[in-house]
């Protein structure tokens, strides 16, 4: 799972008006498949069949999923098979990417293309351009936990965990602040315990842009209250009570070790100034060399 927003502006769906979007919806057509794909026994030859499926087309997905479950059934490909499934996930999200329902975006979202986005793992989600896919909380873990390791389904747990509860939009956290420091500890403690999944560096990113968050903030949700100053500035003042209970809460539960005194060591600095703003606190976070997170 990563941490991004996806916006694209939809040319075909604009393109249309009226009648044209409700016959355009009708429905995806088939996927189409090269013959010379069609009969992949490997994992290069599996990547090749997903490369030549069509992204635009949804229904591709539940074919890929359909040949890719009868090459484990026979034994064609071995289980469990994270590579196998990582190599599909790719396509599911290529599928994210580029696909774009043609409805109205003032209209009301067909029925029948709802519940034909759905048995794909897809759900429509409504921009300022028109409609995009996003995935159904779920969907991944549930069509693949026959085939993957442990270590696999306890990734995907997580996802799904972080997405069934939305963290931020337009710079402003949409969780308790607390939650933060519990994605910080899931997957830190994931990415302690699998050294070796195949999956690590996506994982270690969850962490660290979480921790990211956790220690500078978001342009909607900062650390720190603000007052008008002499000035007639605004300056920062005290650490906000919500962000300081989170930080005591963090680091009175043992994590990895230098997470642990990242957040530690940051506590502490703020602590000795009686939790009030001073330059020590950039200088720290510059020398924790997190980014600024943006959503």
């Amino acid at each position: 799972m990563r941490l991004r927003l996806v916006f694209a502006i939809l040319p075909f769906a604009q393109s249309l008006g009226g009648a044209e979007y409700l016959s355009a919806q009708a429905g995806a057509p088939a996927c189409v498949v090269r013959s010379a794909d069609a009969a992949f026994s490997n994992l290069t030859e599996l990547d090749r069949f997903l490369t030549h499926l069509d992204s635009h087309n949804p229904t591709c997905i539940s074919h890929a999923l359909t040949q890719l479950k009868a090459r484990f059934a026979s034994g064609v490909l071995p289980v469990p098979s994270d590579s196998a499934f990582v190599l599909f996930r790719r396509f599911f999200y290529s599928v994210l990417e580029n696909y774009r329902p043609p409805v109205d975006p003032t209209a009301t979202f067909p029925a029948d293309l709802l519940d034909s986005l759905a048995r794909e793992g897809l759900r429509p989600v409504q921009t300022l351009f028109g409609y995009r896919v996003s995935e159904e909380v779920g969907f991944l873990l549930n069509q693949s936990a026959p085939y993957v390791s442990e270590a696999m389904r306890s990734f995907l747990k997580l996802v799904d965990s972080d997405r069934g509860k939305p963290f931020c939009e337009d710079g402003t956290l949409m969780v308790p602040f607390d939650n933060t420091g519990d994605r910080i500890a899931n997957w830190a403690s994931f990415v302690h315990r699998y050294p070796d999944f195949i999956l690590h560096r996506e994982a270690a990113e969850n962490a660290h842009n979480y921790l990211a968050v956790f220690l500078n903030g978001l342009n909607n949700t900062p650390l720190f209250d603000e007052s008008l100053g002499t000035d007639q500035r605004y300056h920062w003042t005290r650490l906000r009570p919500e962000v300081r209970a989170a930080y005591e809460h963090f680091i009175a539960v043992p994590h990895d070790s230098a997470t642990a005194r990242l957040v530690g060591g940051f506590y502490e600095l703020l602590r000795a100034n009686a939790f009030n703003w001073s330059e020590a606190v950039p200088a720290y976070q510059a020398r924790a060399s997190l980014p600024h997170f943006g959503c």
